[in-house]
């Protein structure tokens, strides 16, 4: 580190000078990243995502908005991660994320197993959009047919609305809001 730089983002950064240019490119770096890229090892822009060859690749992007939104890097924590913590070994080098959680696949983006633990790989996996809502905080669960379920399931099981469903539940049974709100669909589609 050569110095105090400019600040950016309301986070202090530091000029430092890059390893892999000839030149000795001289570049703004966070605390944060620097911490991050660990110390010494800090690069121009240029240079900072050629350790993988993966930076515009859906895996790296994955690993980045998961960094981004635990407050890892960037801007503060979202309000519903501030303390889901982040493997330290993935914090480290993108490059142990890749080795454990391997290629993103198509239509698919990191989640958590259990949303009460943090991210690591026994508790990660690669899913869905559809499997990523059923891990929601404001999900309702209910019991239908001996069976736990989210409401947006039993309303697709039964062929009705999930909003008029939740409407007949407050004031029913969730048997009897089904059959209400069958009944009442019958109605509507005369």
């Amino acid at each position: 580190m050569l110095g105090p730089a400019p600040v950016r983002c309301s986070q202090r950064c530091w000029w430092c000078e890059c390893l892999k240019c000839p030149k000795g490119n001289r570049t703004p770096v966070s605390v944060l990243q620097d911490n991050l890229w660990r110390g010494g090892s800090t690069h121009c822009l240029q240079h900072r995502n050629q350790r993988h060859g993966l930076s515009r690749d859906g895996t790296y992007c994955s690993y980045q908005s998961m960094l981004s939104r635990c407050g890892y890097i960037g801007r503060r924590p979202s309000l519903y991660y501030l303390s889901v913590p982040v493997c330290r070994r993935w914090v480290l080098r993108f490059e142990n994320f890749y080795a454990d959680m391997g290629r993103r696949p198509k239509g698919k983006s990191i989640g958590r197993i259990d949303q009460s633990k943090g991210y690591y790989k026994q508790n990660c996996e690669w899913q869905t959009y559809a499997e990523q809502s059923r891990n929601r905080r404001d999900n309702v669960w209910v019991r239908y047919r001996g069976r736990r379920m989210i409401l947006n399931d039993v309303a697709a099981l039964a062929g009705v609305n999930a909003q008029a469903l939740k409407r007949y539940m407050r004031t029913m049974t969730m048997m009897a809001a089904v059959a209400e709100a069958q009944k009442n669909k019958r109605k509507g589609s005369r």
